[in-house]
């Protein structure tokens, strides 16, 4: 046992001081990143898109205009030039310069007048904000004369709030349904992608020690089996670090995020009639099925002889991956066929299937938590298939390729 941790520490060691390990860890949150960044882009282009509108009015009128237009969100963009005349206004939006005028004769906003030329720059959406913002103003600058302190003047305006109670427990069922079926697939998704990688992992570290022919002189001190524990529990330790560092990642940035004024990464507020028991089942399921997949990798790498044949292996594993995630989308439609109510108890596919039962109710916990039962009980032969496969195949030598080997 001793000798197998020291193996498992050093594929550990070895492999977290390698600049593609974190490369791995951080290449999906950089792709993240981007996504957001193209997001922000596009909604910045479509803010630039928004009419551009003169204010003329009394300076203080103004003022409380465009400050109430950047507190609110709206589709609207006030020019911050001072026009003195409404002469001067209509020149720039003759030149096109200007998309509409807001014109307002007195501090009172008894009367307002809106010029535009073009019929977008007074669109329904344009004409509710402008009119909401001057209401606004309105209100503020009666209260102020009337001597109304600012709560007072909110307590009258606040809109009454009412609170949403439905007497249809099938509509509460409806939404729960949806958010553990979300649930579910980004587990699944998440799954998927750890899983890529830690198959070409366990690919590279089986198959390429035997291509290189430096297995013999690391065999002579310890027994096959153990080394080949020491690789697996070594794989499953990079995991484990990789799924702190996010959690992590994830926790400091939610806890950032409000400082910057900035809505939280995740609102625990979703998991709202979510059972913890479905969470806690379906990463259960997902963890189990990573090693499984792990250790199917393990079993085709041992039949590499030849450093080019370690892609081979690795793309098989990765196509199998996708059977499972592809029969979790026709489940989440029709849970009730026959072949998908007996895959669902079935290892490697099972984590992508029984959580969307669970979530359509066509599975109970109880027959969530057999599966996962059964996936725990297929490991412990599928580890001993594969350190037999390895023990056999690990001074095999030959020059054909993956597929040659596998079948003779």
């Amino acid at each position: 046992m001793k000798k197998t941790i020291i193996v498992a520490k050093s594929l550990f060691t070895r492999r977290i001081k390698r600049p593609n390990y974190y490369w791995m860890i951080f290449a999906p949150i950089l792709l993240v990143l981007i996504g957001l960044g193209c997001n922000h882009f596009i909604e910045q282009s479509n803010q630039n898109e928004h009419p551009r509108i003169a204010v003329v009015a009394p300076q203080q009128v103004k003022t409380e205009i465009i400050q109430q237009e950047k507190n609110t969100k709206n589709h609207l963009r006030f020019s911050q030039t001072n026009f003195k005349s409404l002469k001067q206004a209509k020149s720039r939006l003759n030149n096109g310069n200007l998309d509409g005028i807001i014109y307002i004769k007195n501090n009172q906003l008894t009367a307002a007048r809106y010029i535009y030329k073009k019929q977008a720059a007074a669109s329904e959406n344009v004409t509710k904000d402008l009119n909401q913002i001057l209401s606004s103003v309105k209100i503020q600058t009666l209260a102020a004369a009337m001597g109304l302190s600012l709560k007072q003047v909110e307590e009258i305006t606040s809109p009454v709030k009412i609170s949403l109670s439905s007497i249809n427990p099938k509509q509460d069922q409806s939404d729960h349904r949806e958010k553990m079926q979300t649930i579910s697939q980004f587990v699944v998704i998440g799954g998927f992608l750890l899983l890529t990688s830690y198959i070409s992992i366990t690919g590279a570290e089986i198959g390429r020690e035997k291509s290189d022919h430096l297995i013999e002189g690391v065999l002579a001190s310890i027994s096959t089996r153990n080394y080949f524990a020491g690789k697996m529990l070594g794989v499953l330790f990079l995991l484990g670090f990789q799924i702190v560092i996010y959690a992590g990642i994830a926790i400091l940035v939610n806890s950032l995020l409000p400082f910057f004024h900035q809505k939280a990464l995740f609102n625990l507020s979703f998991f709202k009639g979510v059972s913890i028991e479905y969470i806690i089942l379906t990463s259960l399921l997902m963890i189990v099925a990573i090693i499984l997949y792990i250790l199917l990798a393990a079993i085709i790498a041992s039949f590499v002889s030849r450093t080019e044949d370690i892609s081979q292996a690795t793309s098989v594993v990765a196509s199998l991956i996708l059977i499972p995630y592809l029969i979790g989308l026709i489940a989440s439609s029709n849970s009730d066929l026959g072949f998908i109510k007996i895959l669902s108890y079935i290892p490697f596919e099972s984590q992508s299937i029984m959580p969307v039962r669970i979530a359509t109710e066509t599975a109970s916990y109880s027959q969530g938590w057999i599966a996962l039962i059964i996936s725990i009980l297929a490991m412990i032969p599928l580890f001993d298939i594969a350190s037999a496969v390895y023990q056999k195949h690990i001074f095999k030598y030959s020059n054909h390729n993956l597929f040659y080997n596998l079948i003779h």
